[in-house]
């Protein structure tokens, strides 16, 4: 049974939502692992300005905070580059 034109316009207009929301997903997801890293960024230059500026804080309890702050970024890279790796493999 061949599908009719309305048949046709059902499904592009189902496409076309499933694209528009795909597409809001993926903006949701850029915004959050931009905001994270930006919030990661700020903290490790916080957290160098203390160690930097020789004040009471004792640097070397501050460097435990970096030290596991770069590697938070470290896994936020790898795991955004893993992201986009995914959408382009089976973007068509």
């Amino acid at each position: 049974m061949a599908a009719t034109l309305a048949d046709i316009q059902t499904k592009l207009t189902e496409l076309t939502a499933k694209v528009a929301e795909q597409t809001t997903i993926e903006r949701s997801v850029e915004t959050l692992l931009n905001g994270l890293s930006a919030q990661n960024a700020d903290l490790r230059a916080q957290i160098a300005a203390l160690i930097a500026g020789g004040g009471s804080i004792d640097p070397s309890a501050l460097q435990p905070i970096l030290d596991a702050l770069n590697a938070t970024e470290a896994a936020l890279v790898s795991n955004t580059d893993k992201l986009k790796a995914a959408v382009i493999a089976n973007t068509p």
